[in-house]
């Protein structure tokens, strides 16, 4: 495992990081987690985290669902 991939798996998002990376509020963020939009997303107690491996393969396969239309 390289030292990128390392520091990735070490550090979960939090739903305001999330919400900074994808230029949305961080309530909406929110919302999606508690309506199983976001099935990656993991909920600790009351809070919500995301492993920024996880964000990444989501964000890839929405750029190629946008290409595919």
């Amino acid at each position: 495992m390289s030292e990128e991939t390392a520091e990735k798996t070490d550090t979960l998002l939090t739903p305001e990081q999330l919400a900074l990376r994808w230029h949305m509020k961080a309530k909406t963020i929110l919302n999606w987690c508690y309506a199983g939009k976001l099935p990656f997303a993991i909920h600790l107690g009351n809070q919500w985290r995301f492993n920024p491996i996880d964000v990444e393969k989501h964000e890839r396969n929405q750029r190629v669902g946008k290409v595919a239309k």
